[in-house]
């Protein structure tokens, strides 16, 4: 059974405008900020799911915010009685659609900046304590205007932390 939320419907002060992707548990909308006009992404996920995805997720971007890769968390907690939701800053082109875009070619230039992106973001994941387990070309896009040449992680759900902050061991 998939459950879909009308556009239109208001998520603390955003409003979600067009649903990207949709499966039997979560849907994603492309929305926006109604006071600032910002645009967003909108994860919904129905409270028939066994465990939280959105919430750990959420956990994970708070731990994160402000460092290099990690997009804008705008909220992250339950919306009603239906669903937690997560709102994030809206980023551009994957990796891989950006590869696609370019004809399966990228010069040595973009090679280089990304590389050193994305392993300045690795080294700061790692210097807070967490695994990303899945970088891959979807999981990875660049920013939106002013930083449409920054990297971003765009899903934190396969991250973990590996020191336990109680024993202090890997």
């Amino acid at each position: 059974y998939y459950y879909e939320f009308p556009l239109n419907s208001l998520f603390w002060g955003y409003k979600a405008e067009s649903l990207l992707t949709k499966t039997k548990l979560k849907n994603v909308y492309r929305g926006r900020n109604i006071q600032t006009g910002e645009l967003v992404v909108i994860k919904a996920e129905f409270f028939k799911s066994k465990s939280s995805n959105i919430l750990f997720e959420g956990k994970f971007l708070q731990m994160t915010q402000g460092s290099p890769g990690i997009p804008w968390m705008h909220w992250c907690g339950p919306e009603s009685d239906e669903c937690n939701c997560l709102i994030v800053e809206h980023l551009g082109y994957s990796i891989e659609d950006l590869f696609q875009l370019c004809h399966r070619r990228f010069s040595l230039k973009t090679v280089t900046m990304l590389g050193i992106q994305l392993l300045e973001m690795v080294e700061v994941y790692h210097f807070k304590e967490l695994i990303h387990r899945n970088i891959c070309p979807h999981g990875l896009q660049l920013g939106k205007g002013k930083k449409n040449n920054r990297l971003y992680f765009n899903d934190l759900l396969s991250s973990k932390k590996y020191i336990d902050t109680k024993t202090s061991e890997h």
